[in-house]
């Protein structure tokens, strides 16, 4: 008999949060991306407002990470 494998978590909230840490982990990186790019063209409210929202992204996706 050939035994089948469990099937793996196809949990609908599991991909909701799939989505979620990709996206906060784009948005994070676009941001950082920007910033830098601002800051060397000059532009440095723009550029620490990019940094500023790059921040926020990755200290909410640590904090959701590492939250017990």
């Amino acid at each position: 008999m050939n035994a089948t494998p469990p099937a793996p978590n196809d949990d609908p909230s599991s991909k909701l949060v799939g989505c979620a840490l990709l996206a906060s982990c784009l948005v994070g990186l676009i941001a950082a991306v920007g910033g830098f790019a601002a800051i060397l063209a000059q532009d440095y409210v723009g550029g620490g407002t990019l940094l500023f929202a790059s921040a926020v992204s990755f200290g909410m996706l640590l904090n959701a990470l590492l939250r017990s």
